[in-house]
This record gives structure tokens, sequence and C-alpha cells, in this order.
């Protein structure tokens, strides 16, 4: 167990988008975490999900940036289509095709107006 949960730790620092490079690495993930418990199926599904919405790294802000989550719905939608319902990748291309974007917050336009006051 200390390996599994060691594991899915390492895949918290996997390269990005995990889930759209290697789906069939995904199932298996999903398939094992599963047999272990349904808490287990639930953590590895939270892990793939971050690992394709974080952006992870270093990036510089500016107002003019993608939102966080941009283009996951249309990657994720065409995937979830062609998976078996209800199989766990049907399940975790339905989660990231129903991510809402998020804007990256301006911090310089929040900075500005605090020096004015």
């Amino acid at each position: 167990m200390d390996r599994y949960r060691r594991a899915l730790s390492l895949l918290c620092h996997a390269p990005k988008n995990l889930a759209f490079s290697h789906p069939f690495f995904a199932l298996h993930l999903l398939t094992v975490s599963e047999l272990r418990s349904a808490e287990w199926g639930n953590t590895a599904m939270q892990v793939l999900v971050s690992n394709c919405v974080s952006v992870g790294g270093f990036h510089a802000v500016s107002p003019n940036m993608p939102p966080i989550g941009a283009g996951i719905v249309e990657r994720a939608r065409p995937l979830m289509e062609a998976c078996a319902p209800d199989s766990p990748l049907h399940r975790l291309y339905y989660q990231l095709a129903s991510i809402q974007p998020m804007p990256m917050p301006d911090f310089a336009a929040g900075l500005e107006s605090s020096e004015d006051e």
C-alpha cells in the first residue's frame, strides 16, 4: 500500500496532460485504483484531472494569458464520446470535459490600485 501511495504521489509531479498523452496508462491507473477501493479510485481520478488542469511550474502572468483550463474541454469531449459509457476513461474525460476555464487573476492591476491609496 505504501508503494502505491508513493506512486500516486509521484504522479502529482508527472508531465502535464498525462491523460491525453498516455490514455492507456490513465486507464490502467484508474482500473487498478478502483480495484483497491472506491476511495483510491477517486484519488487517482483527482490526480489525473489535476495533472491536466494545473499549469505547473513558473509562469509569467499577464492580462492576455489564456484562462487556466483553456482547451481541455475541446480535447476531452471527443475522447469521452469514443469511450464506453461508465468506463473509467469515460468518467475521466467526462470530468475534464466539464471543466470551466478560470481566468488568470490580474495581480498587476491589484497592485497598481493599492499604490494609489
